[in-house]
């Protein structure tokens, strides 16, 4: 809950030990903590939304997987990892131009290796550049017939 990560950003950032019992003290750390926290706890949510997604995706249910990478992307907007599964679970749902879309998103966010790989492959296949019968997903992951 938000408490926890409150305290956890609190000891991250060694402020438990110097706050005290001073009302002051405790008036600025209260001051200094909510961006972190809200930050802190935005991930932690995406993260879950993101596996929530790659488990309904790996089931088959690319709605849902869709629903679920839309939540955390608008939790984190800059995030490689999430646009780029967006492109691919738009690529599965037959909206080739959408996962184009999300897929050069990703690239312009300073992806991974494996993320870019990703996006990589999600435009080839959104273009037509890639011929195969079977979509072959990241390490991992079932081969979805096309």
């Amino acid at each position: 809950n938000l408490g926890d990560y409150a305290v956890e950003v609190a000891e991250e950032d060694g402020l438990l030990s110097k706050l005290g019992s001073s009302a002051s003290n405790l008036g600025q750390f209260l001051k200094l903590v909510p961006g972190r926290i809200r930050s802190k706890y935005s991930e932690h949510k995406a993260e879950r939304f993101m596996k929530a997604s790659i488990k309904h995706r790996d089931a088959g249910n690319f709605d849902e997987a869709r629903n679920y990478l839309l939540d955390a992307l608008a939790l984190s907007p800059e995030s490689p990892t999430i646009t780029a599964e967006l492109g691919c679970v738009y690529f599965l749902l037959g909206n080739k131009r959408t996962s184009i879309k999300y897929s050069q998103q990703a690239l312009q966010n300073n992806p991974d290796a494996t993320t870019r790989a990703q996006a990589e492959y999600n435009l080839s296949l959104a273009l037509g550049k890639k011929k195969s019968k079977k979509i072959k997903l990241p390490e991992g992951l079932k081969e979805i017939k096309n």
